[in-house]
């Protein structure tokens, strides 16, 4: 068991955190994030992060966990996964041009999330578990049961290579957390949406010059 965070405490997304653990950050803070960073259908991240801060606690997640894995999947929340599809996390894409199933709404697609997660995490949902209605919205719950991922993940760590093939998935998971909350704490959204873009440049096989450029950028504008 991990140490119960302090209120107040700036939230740090680590690999090696569990996916199961009291709750950190707040959803005021994401959504501030959001809007200050020009994220795409507001209404629907408004909506996701609502139901993540409110589902996930039910079901004994870190949302600040699920959270940042999304921001981490959906550029912070501009890919055209989730404009068009709603997507929050790659559900259901499991190579490349596999179509993204579809979501009708910001809920609905983190109630989607949060019990793949958690299967991941924890298990099969059982009958009565604040999860169990929403079971439906995930359309890889039984190929996951399937493949052995029930509970093979406790931590964001062990996601790698079995929610993503990326072998940096969970650092990718974290830094996307650890800027989405050091952005809110500061207030700041600009520099840290400047920086979080920076260190995708930086993780890319851009080449020096171009990586020299974002580096002076970055510096400019700290």
């Amino acid at each position: 068991m991990g140490r119960r965070p302090i209120a107040g405490e700036p939230v740090v997304v680590r690999p090696t955190d569990r996916l199961l653990g009291p709750p950190r950050g707040r959803p005021e803070d994401v959504l501030a994030f959001a809007e200050a960073t020009g994220v795409l259908r507001l209404a629907d991240v408004r909506d996701y992060v609502a139901e993540v801060y409110r589902l996930a606690p039910l079901a004994g997640l870190d949302p600040a966990l699920v959270v940042a894995q999304s921001a981490h999947e959906t550029g912070f929340w501009r890919s055209a996964a989730w404009r068009d599809h709603l997507n929050p996390a790659g559900l259901g894409v499991t190579g490349p041009g596999v179509p993204s199933p579809v979501w009708t709404g910001g809920a609905d697609a983190a109630r989607a999330q949060i019990v793949h997660l958690y299967l991941y995490a924890a298990g099969q949902v059982p009958a009565g578990h604040p999860l169990a209605p929403y079971v439906a919205l995930d359309p890889r719950y039984d190929a996951a049961i399937a493949a052995g991922r029930a509970g093979a993940a406790p931590t964001l760590a062990a996601l790698t290579g079995r929610w993503a093939t990326d072998p940096a998935y969970a650092e990718g998971v974290a830094r996307a957390g650890t800027t989405l909350f050091a952005g809110a704490a500061a207030g700041d959204f600009r520099r840290a949406a400047i920086r979080s873009r920076y260190q995708a440049v930086r993780t890319s096989s851009a080449s020096p010059q171009l990586l020299d450029r974002a580096e002076d950028f970055v510096a400019r504008k700290r």
